[in-house]
């Protein structure tokens, strides 16, 4: 990611986790900083500090959220029933997992810090999370995300994203499908709900492995994201509906 100089200033950004591990200052077509992004955080905060025009300071700040850090110890007073609990926010999320009396972080998805929710279409074997995308080798033509942000969105007003190098289309049978280009380099297409069942399946097996334990029959979810009530019940339809696929029961925990 680069950062253009223009002029004197102090900019201050607050943004969502980038999937990327630099961050450059550029002034013109010269790189003045490179700043290596500390991967360990939840949301990053940029600071751009101007005191000559010739020497701008870049600063990075990693943020912990912290209803995210403390969501094993909720779970604990809320939960019950001891069944795998995914927190969603931005475009990653967290699994919290039940072992030896208490909740924790499943290890296997980066723990407190969690995963992103990409797929990865470039091989024959979908790959999954940030470690499927390599800077500036991956092409992001293959790469499917921002599901839940797609899920959230009525099905006849999608806002599409410049950033998007998937395409949205739709067919006589389904509203919605997410079209990218496979390992093949053919264009294929999915439901935003088979597309995030492929996710969970991922998440389900590093769960099995990690706990040694048969595959659960109910997954919770929480969110961390703000949403109006009409955006809350699209995304939990098209969860259910994606539990459904993988015959899994699903249940919505308020934290």
């Amino acid at each position: 990611m680069s950062v253009s100089v223009k002029r004197l200033s102090v900019k201050r950004l607050s943004v969502k986790r980038l999937s990327v591990k630099w961050i450059s200052v550029k002034r013109l077509h010269t790189v003045l900083e490179t700043v290596k992004l500390d991967q360990n955080c939840h949301r990053r905060k940029i600071t751009l500090l101007f005191e000559s025009e010739c020497f701008p300071e870049l600063k990075v700040e990693s943020i912990i959220i912290p209803e995210i850090k403390e969501l094993p110890k909720k779970l604990n007073g809320i939960c019950d029933m001891k069944i795998p609990v995914i927190g969603l926010i931005d475009s990653f999320a967290v699994i919290c997992v039940y072992k030896n009396g208490k909740y924790k972080f499943l290890d296997s998805w980066n723990g407190l810090y969690g995963n992103e929710l990409f797929i990865n279409f470039e091989e024959s074997k979908a790959k999954y999370g940030m470690e499927s995308i390599k800077a500036g080798k991956t092409k992001m033509a293959s790469v499917v995300y921002d599901l839940i942000k797609i899920m959230a969105m009525p099905s006849d007003k999608i806002v599409e994203k410049d950033e998007w190098k998937f395409v949205i289309t739709k067919n006589a049978e389904n509203p919605i499908l997410i079209e990218f280009v496979n390992h093949e380099g053919r264009k294929q297409a999915g439901t935003p709900s088979f597309l995030m069942a492929m996710l969970l399946k991922e998440m389900i097996k590093r769960i099995k492995n990690e706990l040694n334990e048969e595959k659960p029959k109910e997954i919770g979810f929480c969110f961390f994201d703000k949403m109006f009530e009409d955006e809350k019940k699209r995304v939990e339809n098209g969860l259910k509906e994606a539990c459904e696929l993988l015959k899994v029961k699903s249940k919505f925990i308020d934290i």
